[in-house]
């Protein structure tokens, strides 16, 4: 099975500049070698059919030199192209000027689109079937001027089929944000490698198909091990049960959580604990709280506890421990949650429990036992950092605290990303069907199970994010995405144990 890796941006600069070096290659020849492989793939697939005209949109990066090379070879075969190039042609890179003036020695036209010649590009964009997005490329990093603003709105309301190269125009490449607006593509021609912004946030919502396109990179290792999580990566991790055993064999999850108004979360997380294989599951409720308690799952067990005091009595047998679904936010949360960790057994912290673990977060260190499962929102409040600091660059915030703690951090999202201090998982499990009330606690619940069955931790929280997504792809298939509850999911965890 091929590793699929995900580089950052300078990472992906630095391989593009090991691979000219070893390959005897200039930054032109690299270009036409990467568009040669791109139109291939293109042609060989039928992704323009026929000898329909394509509009060729160039800008100023090597992005729009690609395009420019997509230009020439399309010419080269028979098919009709339109090219347009957008953007002060005194910036256009030298790369990409050398392949302008090839296009000039093949008489193959283009026009410079300008206010001035913006009815020309309307007119091609209401002829034209098919664009090659090539305006803006890697190097992307902020908000569009406003003339290509407008540019990329018009396309994005046509009636044509886009292919973006590398990145759809508009989307940062090192984290995934749009900020203004973005080429919505109907596939992605991704060169070489995965960078991260082909993933995070908003990448999944303007990408289209991505198509991992080979050109032959060459073979570097970086500091940290970046992967896309694929299913062969889990088939191999779910064992057979043995005939011979009994339900402590396939541990004991215990769950604190459960505050007034907030207790179906621990419900919904035992739960999908015992789905995913957890021998046996309770719920730790405070004194008050358990008063309240929702007695809806026959299979669960309940206990109450006063304070840390009593968690010397709640921990004997426990394989793992999940703190913080619909607990509350109280600091003797953050006592009782030491008291915990004491016990050296692995624990998912989620929820309020982020809350009181935040005090705790300056003296951890190789704490390889926890798992925590924020969203952004939450990374945030743990690191005392606005949520926009979070979301201009998740990865860096996901791996220090990982590198720092030793935890295993699990940040939610479109593109789930699972760190631990010496590798990064990429995973694109699931659907928007889970931006629902519970969904996290199912989530958990899973993990928290998965480390009571014996997973270590980045096992567990690798494998429970892919059953999780599974099951969601599931139940969108009967419930579609706006009716899905996370109640649901329990009934296609089975379904997802079952496709692995």
């Amino acid at each position: 099975m091929m590793l699929i890796n995900v580089l950052t941006r300078d990472e992906m600069r630095r391989l593009d500049a090991l691979t000219m070096e070893t390959k005897g290659m200039d930054g032109a020849g690299l270009m036409r070698h990467a568009a040669t492989r791109m139109w291939q793939h293109m042609r060989d697939e039928g992704v323009i059919a026929g000898k329909e005209k394509t509009l060729i949109l160039a800008g100023m990066g090597n992005n729009g030199g690609d395009a420019l090379v997509i230009a020439e070879m399309m010419h080269d075969d028979g098919f009709a192209v339109d090219v347009f190039i957008v953007g002060r042609l005194d910036k256009m890179s030298d790369e990409a000027r050398l392949q302008l003036a090839i296009l000039d020695k093949k008489a193959i036209p283009w026009l410079h689109v300008t206010e001035a010649s913006r009815d020309a590009f309307d007119q091609a964009l209401g002829r034209c079937r098919h664009l090659i997005d090539g305006l803006f490329g890697i190097g992307f990093d902020g908000v569009m001027d406003l003339f290509s603003s407008h540019l990329v709105t018009a396309i994005n309301q046509a009636d044509i089929e886009v292919t973006s190269i590398d990145i759809p125009s508009g989307l940062n490449a090192r984290n995934g944000l749009t900020v203004d607006v973005a080429m919505q593509a109907e596939r992605t021609l991704i060169v070489g490698m995965y960078k991260t912004g082909n993933l995070l946030q908003d990448a999944l919502d303007v990408q289209g198909k991505m198509m991992l396109i080979d050109i032959g990179l060459a073979d570097q290792t970086f500091e940290r091990e970046r992967l896309l999580v694929q299913h062969n990566d889990v088939k191999g991790l779910i064992k057979p049960r043995k005939h011979h055993s009994h339900k402590y064999d396939h541990g004991h999850v215990l769950i604190f959580g459960g505050a007034p108004g907030m207790m179906g979360a621990p419900v919904l997380a035992g739960w999908a604990a015992l789905v995913t294989g957890a021998g046996l599951a309770t719920i730790a409720y405070t004194t008050q709280a358990y008063r309240e308690r929702l007695d809806i799952i026959p299979d669960l067990m309940s206990v109450s506890y006063a304070g840390s005091k009593d968690i010397n009595g709640l921990m004997p047998k426990k394989r793992a421990v999940l703190f913080g679904v619909g607990l509350g936010k109280h600091r003797k949360h953050t006592k009782t949650l030491k008291d915990v960790f004491e016990w050296r057994v692995p624990v998912v912290v989620d929820a309020d429990g982020l809350h009181a673990l935040k005090p705790l977060i300056k003296d951890m260190r190789h704490e390889q036992n926890v798992v925590i499962t924020p969203h952004v929102g939450e990374l945030a409040r743990l690191l005392d950092v606005d949520v926009d600091v979070v979301k201009d660059d998740p990865l860096t915030h996901v791996e220090a605290l990982a590198v720092t703690t030793g935890m295993i951090v699990v940040l939610k999202g479109p593109c789930t990303i699972i760190a631990d201090a010496h590798t990064t998982r990429f995973g694109v499990f699931g659907n928007p069907g889970l931006a629902t009330a519970g969904s996290g606690d199912v989530l958990a619940g899973m993990i928290a199970a998965l480390l009571a069955q014996g997973h270590h931790t980045m096992e567990a929280a690798m494998l429970g994010a892919y059953l999780h997504g599974l099951a969601a792809d599931a139940a969108k298939q009967d419930l579609g995405e706006s009716s899905m509850m996370a109640s649901d999911l329990m009934d296609y965890i089975p379904e997802a144990f079952k496709s692995i």
